[in-house]
């Protein structure tokens, strides 16, 4: 799951401030996962103390009660890996009554959860990859005296992409922060004069958030953090790594920085190449809100085509319809979220070009160009994508499947006509790898050219939801 996760520990004297941290920190990873979120604490007796809600994190009342604690973790939620639901929802809280209780948020996709490690947990019964791996670190606490030695422990069992924060009760209370050996999902961490903190993108650590130095953690590290403070260790090593290229060019906010590279630096100059690989005539070039702005500066800038916004999003339909669960739901969220400008005549009988971040099933960009024909009288609708033809499935984190790809078994002419465009035009793998500007080994590109990384069992969506 491409979920959101933050951490943290304030220092002693400082827990006071926590709630105010807690809701900045969620609030900015709340684009990661917007079907619900939860948090978890500590109380003052070691206790793990947990609290969950669906929609988004502004309407929450999660935060309306104290937060009788001074270390934190919280979870947004993009479901993948099983039902959506509250029971789904993140923190997964293990060992109530033991002396050793945790609360696991987690993102990413563990390839052997439901089959290597479900055997080691002995059960039968459907559930996340998460819940799976807080019975593994459930199981290991009662093998291993040492906290930090269990969760190690269980965490080389497992396979597969994950950032994680657990959060450790009991009479030494801790945060542990984990990424796997590859490196597939960002996450940093960072301190300031307040406390210890770990999120999902360095965006957090801004001054309008956490207002922290941050550093992101390496992959194949481990961050143990306590109110005194904290330490980095080595639990596993790669030869390479292999960062999620969609970070890059969706999932992350353009103001972070993944593995040093600026993600709006790598938008910017998609829409270059873009420009300079195509040669289309339009007369205006538009972005499909809101991933799509970015990448249209740079093609804009490159061509001298004027930009306009012939799409604006509605800013009180918040919801990313890539997220949405089901084709029906995805189509009634793009239908919401999508303003057509133009009405005023502005686009009539002109010539357009939209560039959208990727096309994965086809629903948002399909239903624009129906609006963009029906309401503005538009002659020649083309489309500009920034990321090249997705055709195999995602093990990692990310919610698509091979038989709801737009994209298989079709030829740019036949997907261009099940969309409704006049053209269609891909960003080429070499140039996607060359935006980012890393070693092509080191980048996940397994759903563009079915080349993974680790053995993996390709479940559908109900095997893997039970």
């Amino acid at each position: 799951m491409a979920c959101g996760v933050i951490g943290i520990a304030m220092r002693e004297g400082k827990e006071h401030l926590i709630r105010d941290y807690a809701r900045s920190g969620l609030v900015v990873v709340n684009h990661r996962g917007e079907e619900s979120h939860g948090i978890a604490m500590v109380s003052p007796d070691g206790r793990i103390e947990s609290r969950r809600e669906k929609g988004l994190v502004r309407d929450s009342d999660v935060f309306d009660d104290p937060l009788n604690s001074g270390m934190f973790v919280g979870h947004t939620r993009y479901a993948t890996s099983s039902s959506n639901g509250i029971k789904n929802t993140q923190p997964v809280v293990g060992g109530r009554k033991s002396d050793t209780p945790t609360a696991i948020v987690a993102n990413g996709d563990l390839v052997n959860a439901y089959t290597e490690l479900r055997a080691v947990v002995r059960t039968n019964k459907p559930m996340s990859d998460t819940r799976i791996l807080g019975r593994l670190v459930k199981q290991k606490l009662k093998e291993h005296d040492d906290a930090v030695e269990a969760i190690r422990s269980a965490m080389l069992m497992c396979k597969g992409a994950y950032s994680l924060a657990i959060l450790v009760g009991g009479k030494s209370p801790m945060i542990v922060a984990m990424r796997d050996p590859l490196g597939y999902m960002p996450l940093s961490i960072g301190e300031n004069d307040d406390g210890y903190f770990v999120a999902s993108e360095s965006v957090a650590f801004g001054s309008k958030y956490f207002n922290a130095d941050h550093a992101e953690l390496a992959p194949g590290h481990m961050a143990i953090i306590t109110p005194q403070g904290l330490k980095v260790h080595t639990f596993a090593q790669a030869d390479r790594t292999q960062h999620c290229w969609f970070q890059w060019v969706y999932m992350a906010k353009p103001s972070s920085v993944i593995a040093g590279v600026s993600v709006y630096d790598v938008r910017e100059t998609i829409g270059r190449k873009l420009a300079e690989t195509y040669k289309i005539e339009v007369d205006f070039v538009s972005p499909v809100p809101d991933s799509g702005r970015i990448f249209t500066y740079g093609y804009a800038n490159a061509t001298g085509v004027p930009m306009i916004e012939a799409l604006m999003r509605d800013r009180y339909e918040a919801k990313r319809s890539f997220m949405q669960d089901g084709t029906a739901s995805r189509i009634a969220v793009a239908r919401k979220k999508l303003d057509v400008m133009g009405a005023d005549g502005r686009l009539r009988g002109k010539r357009l070009l939209i560039i959208d971040d990727s096309l994965v099933r086809g629903n948002t960009t399909k239903e624009a160009i129906a609006q963009l024909r029906r309401e503005t009288g538009v002659a020649e609708v083309h489309v500009g994508i920034a990321s090249p033809p997705i055709r195999h499935q995602c093990v990692y984190g990310l919610d698509f499947y091979k038989n709801e790809l737009i994209a298989v078994g079709k030829s740019t002419y036949e997907i261009a006509s099940a969309i409704g465009a006049d053209s269609l035009h891909y960003l080429s793998s070499e140039d996607l790898v060359s935006a980012i500007g890393l070693q092509e080994r080191d980048i996940c590109m397994a759903c563009v050219n079915g080349s993974y990384a680790q053995k993996v069992e390709l479940l559908t969506r109900e095997e893997k939801r039970g």
